[in-house]
């Protein structure tokens, strides 16, 4: 319940921090310059979405935390559903639908695919990666450049960053990238603190060289905060704590949320002041830097982490309410897959079209952050959830 209470403090201490009435979108001074740094070389042709069939919603929260403030909790982040694997699912078991029906959607060849890109933090397993077994599953050639990558809640911008640049190169074509998480299984089972918040999902992704003249990406932009790599955190399981089940014991914090060094770690209070303090300030100076403002854009979008902290971000920027868009009620928290799932949802239902200009700005573990502009072409999305 720390994230409740810490936005409660937050708004009784920074009350000018959101914008009142008659306040104006932050606008910064164009600065001098050129624009050699915009990229145009990589286009998204098309995106598919796909969740597992397992639901669990609010009166299944309630029932399993019967806290008396978890009612408050729920209605603050804006959740009322989420999609959650079984035991025996993997996050690349929805991958291997949203790429199903990326093919079904576009007609393309599968064999036409060069390189394949798995975005997580729960892949299948320690070795092989995970794009070498979907290489297999979804019967693709054998010649092609297959790697995992794993950048948490933000992984969506590097992955697509990561893309462009190899587009850039000259040497792939045709991308499938992922962005598939099983966040659920990262958490334990008696954490009322993370449950609630989180869903898993999968998210397909195309990307081919931009025609002749199209500018796609304008832009990518990063940070990170290494000292605050605690924040957001599962101890055990990498070489630096190898996995001892002697070592593994339950903790219990004052909310009767019990945790272990097997699963996540989230501190929710520093993660709420991490990120209405530093996305502002990221966003101001990226505006400056690519001499844009927040008022350019049609559409902002943000890693949907919880409907309040989004909420707040807009607030915070005085965004207007049709620059903004939610993508929580029935999905939940992706972690990695929220910000795509977003920018996919948001297309499907016409909230954006062809030369609609798109913000995406994601922030999570690390801590990182990171941002990417970018014109709308004419993507193929899918049926969505």
């Amino acid at each position: 319940m720390s994230l409740y209470l810490a936005r409660r403090r937050f708004m009784r201490r920074c009350p000018s921090a959101v914008c009142g009435e008659g306040s104006s979108p932050l606008v910064l001074q164009k600065v001098k310059g050129d624009l050699n740094h915009m990229l145009k070389n990589a286009a998204i042709r098309a995106m598919t979405f796909a969740v597992p069939e397992k639901i669990l919603d609010n009166t299944e929260i309630l029932r399993r935390f019967p806290a008396e403030n978890m009612e408050s909790f729920l209605k603050v982040i804006g959740i009322q559903r989420r999609h959650v694997l079984s035991e025996s699912e993997s996050a690349s078991d929805i991958a291997v639908l949203a790429a199903e029906e990326l093919f079904e959607k576009t007609g393309l060849d599968r064999h036409s695919i060069d390189t394949i890109i798995y975005c997580s933090q729960t892949p299948d397993f320690r070795s092989p990666t995970t794009s070498c077994v979907l290489q297999n599953r979804l019967s693709l050639a054998s010649d092609v450049c297959a790697f995992d990558m794993s950048q948490a809640c933000p992984s969506f911008i590097h992955l697509m960053n990561v893309c462009n640049g190899l587009v850039a190169s000259g040497s792939h074509k045709k991308i499938l990238a992922f962005v598939a998480d099983a966040t659920t299984q990262l958490i334990h089972p008696q954490d009322g603190s993370q449950i609630p918040l989180h869903g898993d999902g999968a998210i397909a992704v195309l990307v081919e060289p931009a025609a002749e003249n199209q500018v796609f990406f304008e832009w990518f932009d990063f940070g990170v905060d290494g000292s605050q790599e605690d924040r957001i955190k599962i101890p055990m399981g990498g070489s630096r704590m190898p996995y001892q089940q002697d070592k593994i014991k339950e903790t219990v914090d004052g909310f009767g949320n019990v945790r272990t060094s097997l699963y996540s770690h989230m501190d929710g209070t520093a993660v709420f002041h991490f990120v209405i303090h530093t996305i502002p300030r990221f966003l101001k100076k990226i505006c400056e830097k690519y001499q844009t403002s927040l008022e350019d854009y049609d559409l902002i979008l943000f890693h949907q982490s919880n409907k309040m902290i989004v909420n707040m971000l807009y607030r915070i920027l005085c965004i207007p309410e049709e620059k903004r868009f939610y993508c929580l009620e029935n999905i939940g928290n992706l972690s990695g897959g929220s910000l795509p799932a977003a920018l996919h949802e948001a297309i499907r239902l016409g909230r954006c079209g062809p030369g609609a200009r798109i913000l995406l700005v994601g922030y999570g573990a690390g801590l990182s952050w990171a941002a990417s502009s970018f014109r709308l072409g004419n993507i193929i999305v899918g049926k969505g959830v």
